[in-house]
């Protein structure tokens, strides 16, 4: 905000910029799924220079599903453009994943996951996640991308993550014969408060896995780089019910009263 508080619209991020933070993650997606190391100088720049050429790719992902946002449970044709991606790069897919089990509290059926493993089909088993619902939120920007339906807004990144994890799927397809085991590639839907995690958990999404990676988008961090640590990183909103017993009083007698 400025010096009179009052907010302050976004800087514009110029496309070069975007392209760079989508290499970045995209190439970190990929050195996860590879083993966890950091591979050699040579092959990490082979790597970052595939992962430029399809930057073009991941911002078209990412600015298509940006101006089609959809709501958790309710996420078909985001989970669409997600699967014609996957089937246009030849990668073998299976979806229905996170059936809605609460349809009477939160609207919609679900079933909008989508799961895909390369490599080999066997151990070790690395998982890749990214989740792709939108909130219920007014986009008041002017970019030509802007969410196309009132009351929806990808407001917290979940196109981008999509979208770079789609990158990430690309460049593992083009080196699956060299993949030592297999990555599993997770589409979650419904993060926004409606337990997608949870559904697609009990559906078996994390059988066989050793280890998963998710990340973030940070934007008060500088473009083309990736932040982390070990131990507990960002939190979550959770619910709780309190039942208070007392003996309730008059205002203006607060002693009379059990606080």
């Amino acid at each position: 905000s400025d010096s009179t508080g009052r907010l302050r619209p976004p800087p514009t991020i110029p496309r070069h910029a975007m392209a760079t933070r989508a290499v970045a993650v995209t190439v970190l997606l990929c050195v996860a799924a590879r083993g966890g190391a950091a591979p050699a100088a040579p092959q990490f720049e082979v790597l970052c220079k595939a992962a430029e050429a399809v930057s073009d790719d991941i911002i078209r992902w990412r600015r298509k599903m940006h101006e089609t946002p959809e709501l958790m449970y309710q996420e078909h044709n985001t989970s669409a453009i997600i699967q014609a991606a996957l089937g246009s790069m030849g990668i073998h897919f299976t979806t229905g994943w996170g059936v809605n089990t609460h349809p009477t509290r939160i609207p919609g059926a679900g079933g909008t996951g989508i799961v895909a493993d390369l490599g080999t089909g066997k151990p070790p088993f690395v998982g890749l996640r990214a989740d792709m619902d939108a909130l219920p939120i007014d986009e008041a920007t002017a970019v030509p991308f802007k969410s196309a339906y009132p009351g929806r807004m990808h407001a917290c990144g979940h196109d981008g993550h999509s979208a770079m994890l789609l990158g990430a799927a690309k460049l593992l397809k083009e080196r699956s014969a060299d993949l030592k085991g297999t990555v599993r590639l997770i589409f979650q839907l419904a993060e926004e408060g409606g337990a997608g995690a949870k559904r697609m958990k009990e559906e078996g999404v994390l059988k066989g896995l050793s280890r998963i990676f998710a990340l973030h988008v940070a934007p008060w961090l500088p473009s083309g780089t990736v932040a982390g640590r070990s131990g507990t990183l960002m939190a979550a909103g959770d619910f709780f019910e309190m039942r208070l017993v007392g003996k309730g009083a008059h205002g203006a007698m607060p002693h009379t009263g059990v606080d």
